[in-house]
């Protein structure tokens, strides 16, 4: 059993500006470049609080500068009392056969009739571990599939992942089309007493060349000590 250290996601939060406009601040991963890696923002109306994966965003906005936080003006259409649901998204829109959305690892849900938004970050979290292999609890948005979008996890030794080394570690895709479950990283030696972390991408998975797997699509992280 391990000592988890730290774990980090990608978040948001919504200011209603008018109802044409809103005003987004945002808080990505340590050494993400949201404008160099393709982030953006998209919306669409809808009452159930998540993404409509197979309908065309009513808006999306790339995000621009390169600092891992910040806040930037997002224009709508004009916003009614209907659901809207917003979300941040840590790399291009994708091509078929993946979900054209599936680099969205972040929502914000502004409920019919209400004020209050909801919001729900990715995020990857420690499960188990054995000698030679872990367990980790991963979430993205609901109607996401992460093995369609070639999701994967990687791991380092450290208390750091990368977006520019390939994981040292190990690396694995995410096998599940559910977009909530345990990725299992196998074949691996573990030392007692050291510290990793593990980084969850939403797509990118190279199963060629796994060391060749995109970095830029990090979502959330978690760190850990043996």
């Amino acid at each position: 059993m391990a000592t988890v250290i730290s774990t980090a996601k990608t978040t948001l939060a919504l200011t209603l500006l008018d109802d044409a406009t809103l005003q987004v601040d945002y808080n990505t991963l340590s050494g993400n470049m949201p404008q160099t890696y393709g982030n953006y923002l998209g919306i669409w109306q809808d009452n159930s609080g998540n993404i409509p994966y197979n309908q065309t965003a009513q808006n999306t906005s790339t995000v621009n500068g390169n600092t891992q936080a910040g806040s930037t003006t997002f224009p709508v259409s004009s916003l009614t009392t209907n659901g809207y649901v917003v979300c941040f998204a840590v790399g291009r829109q994708l091509t078929a056969p993946m979900q054209i959305y599936g680099n969205a690892c972040s929502t914000a849900f502004l409920p019919p009739n209400s004020s209050t938004v909801i919001y729900t970050p990715g995020s990857l979290t420690y499960n188990s571990n054995g000698s030679n292999n872990l367990n980790l609890n991963y979430a993205l948005p609901v109607g996401d599939s992460p093995s369609t979008n070639g999701a994967w996890v990687g791991l380092w030794k450290g208390s750091l992942a990368s977006y520019t080394s390939a994981p040292n570690v190990g690396a694995a895709a995410i096998t599940s089309t559910s977009s909530s479950g345990i990725a299992f990283i196998n074949g691996i030696a573990l030392g007692r007493g050291a510290t990793y972390t593990a980084a969850l991408f939403t797509s990118g998975w190279n199963a060629a060349t796994p060391a060749s797997s995109l970095l830029t699509t990090m979502a959330a992280t978690v760190t850990f000590q043996i």
